[in-house]
């Protein structure tokens, strides 16, 4: 993941995604599409806040090899996620989940 703030200052990218703060509590965020996956979905919780049900909600395409997803924050400064495919396997940042 990557985030940027309004300033444009970024963090350092993971290997797996990049994610932009937006306008309002809300994070966008670009997943690269996995080899053999055809459906991601996003499994979050905003910090202080619960997990979305198994197994998560499907992200859209965005472009070719990513998909998009924007999260609702609400009044969370932070939050946690990770990804499957919808089949078992899943992205989660070995073992650590991704955190913004």
């Amino acid at each position: 993941m990557k985030a940027e703030d309004a300033a444009g200052n970024q963090s350092v990218p993971s290997a797996a995604t990049q994610v932009t703060t937006t306008s309002g509590n809300s994070a966008t965020v670009y997943y690269k599409v996995p080899s053999g996956w055809t459906l991601v979905n996003i499994h979050y919780a905003p910090n202080g806040g619960n997990w979305t049900p198994v197994p998560g909600v499907p992200m859209s395409p965005a472009c070719a090899g990513w998909d998009v997803y924007t999260v609702n924050l609400g009044q969370a400064t932070g939050w946690q996620a990770v990804f499957n495919n919808g089949n078992g396997t899943w992205d989660n940042n070995g073992g650590r989940n991704y955190s913004l």
